[in-house]
């Protein structure tokens, strides 16, 4: 499921899921998208985290302002909307750490924080140019493009172990690995008490699930032939982007990988 856009209120700064005027302030947050669009950007964007702990949203908070100070002030007006113990805004200012963001000119600025969060690593800034239409579309695509590259990623799914490897998603049914994870290495109890009445030994199990399980996730043919030659065989991985940025897409969207269920538009 693709994440709901948020805003920011620039005048409250409350946070509002996809609505035009703010219900606290009355500012029509459209008609200041549309001013930022036809204005020229003179704000610097500041990427203002928590030095200590990062596992939510409120840790992350990206903002427009004119310097270093005051994007640390429109971070301590947020929490101090968000922060039912009222922390003092001093402690606030202590606990965050500022970086400067370069923002291209003639795009809107968006913020994606990922499902499982535990650094500052895992929130990312896209730029989206102002002729896009389909803005959440062009988001997950951006953000899909930059997993996909990642060097993490392409050993996980270039290996052809099966430990914790996108090879051995394919050795896994609705109860999960199909083998029994008590050494030796053997199938689970359920499956070899069904065999038993099957016309089919473990091997040519193994195989046809695997092939069925890669086939059913290979829906593009030619991916399908260049991953199953690229396992069956001694050939060296030679992928290229459509194959990582296919594969990254597929598991993402099935939460298999990195998900961003937040994402909001960073306001002027």
């Amino acid at each position: 499921m693709e994440p709901m856009i948020k805003k920011y209120c620039p005048r409250c700064l409350v946070i509002h899921k996809q609505i035009d005027i703010c219900p606290s302030c009355l500012v029509d947050l459209k008609e200041i998208q549309i001013n930022n669009q036809k204005g020229v950007k003179c704000l610097r964007l500041f990427k203002c985290y928590d030095k200590y702990a990062i596992d939510c949203p409120d840790q992350v908070i990206v903002v427009f302002a004119e310097n270093e100070k005051k994007a640390l002030r429109k971070v301590a007006d947020i929490h101090k909307k968000l922060d039912v113990y009222e922390t003092p805004v001093k402690t606030v200012l202590n606990n965050f750490k500022v970086e400067e963001i370069f923002a291209p000119k003639e795009c809107n600025a968006y913020v994606a924080y990922s499902r499982d969060m535990s650094s500052v690593d895992d929130v990312q800034i896209v730029f989206v140019p102002f002729e896009v239409q389909d803005i959440e579309s062009y988001i997950m695509d951006q953000l899909i493009e930059a997993e996909s590259q990642e060097e993490l990623f392409r050993e996980f799914v270039i290996d052809k172990g099966i430990n914790m490897s996108f090879n051995e998603m394919f050795y896994c049914d609705d109860k999960g690995w199909i083998f029994s994870y008590e050494p030796p290495l053997r199938l689970r109890e359920d499956i070899e008490a069904k065999l038993m009445f099957e016309d089919i030994s473990e091997g040519e199990f193994i195989d046809e699930f695997w092939l069925t399980s890669v086939s059913k996730f290979f829906e593009d043919k030619y991916y399908f032939k260049q991953f199953f030659e690229y396992i069956t065989t001694n050939s060296e991985a030679d992928f290229d982007e459509g194959f990582f940025f296919y594969v990254c897409k597929k598991l993402m969207k099935q939460g298999d990988w990195t998900v961003y269920e937040d994402l909001r538009e960073v306001e002027y």
